[in-house]
């Protein structure tokens, strides 16, 4: 049996315009929530328990299913906008005056849209949504095929395992650096030293990465 919190945590749900919302809440119900923000498609259950039991130490700890996901109901959003709508949707539903937001990924810009549309609802007050929440990057494991070149079922195995796939960090590293980027207003936080190396490639010259576009 796990011991994880965030396994014990129960479903729960609530009425938003749109949708009825299935959430989870973990560690101490006092100060400024934090609430997660998942990847494209991500349901509340694809986060890393030890991640969430880390971040709930302290913090008031907030996942749930976007509209049309998972036990969310509602039709499934297809725009950043749209995934904004459903994020203000619920704080507004648990009548969450302010939020500091943890976005994964997809969530990460979702968090920051949610800043530039609802700057009220921002628990860190800045000019900047950049300033306001954190994304979490994650590329998990080295790429070992060239995109461009490489049958689509290769470059498919790939993503799912560099972007779905489990941290190969220690949670608890990747939960620090979360929660001090939640703190100091960073814009985002690296989660392994393989995601380092893929930032660092991309910051590069475009042909020098692929030079297959120069042909």
């Amino acid at each position: 049996m796990s011991t994880y919190l965030a396994d014990k945590a129960e479903d729960l749900s609530v009425e938003g315009p749109s949708a009825t919302f299935t959430y989870r809440r973990i560690g101490p119900q006092d100060g400024v929530p934090l609430v997660l923000l998942n990847r494209f498609r991500g349901p509340s259950d694809w986060w890393d328990t030890q991640f969430l039991d880390h971040l709930a130490v302290d913090r008031d700890v907030i996942l749930f299913d976007h509209v049309g996901v998972r036990y969310s109901t509602g039709q499934p959003l297809a725009s950043i906008e749209g995934f904004t709508d459903g994020a203000i949707e619920l704080l507004q539903a648990l009548d969450l005056a302010q939020a500091d937001l943890l976005g994964w990924s997809l969530g990460g810009i979702v968090a920051q849209h949610r800043a530039l549309r609802r700057p009220d609802l921002a628990a860190v007050a800045a000019a900047q949504a950049q300033d306001v929440n954190v994304l979490i990057n994650k590329a998990g494991a080295a790429v070992g095929a060239s995109f461009l070149e490489s049958p689509v079922d290769d470059v498919r195995r790939e993503f799912e395992t560099n972007f779905y796939g489990p941290l190969l960090a220690d949670p608890r590293d990747v939960a620090a650096l979360a929660l001090d980027g939640v703190e100091t207003g960073v814009y985002e936080v690296l989660a392994d030293d393989v995601s380092r190396q893929v930032k660092a490639g991309l910051a590069g010259d475009l042909a020098g990465l692929y030079p297959q576009l120069a042909k």
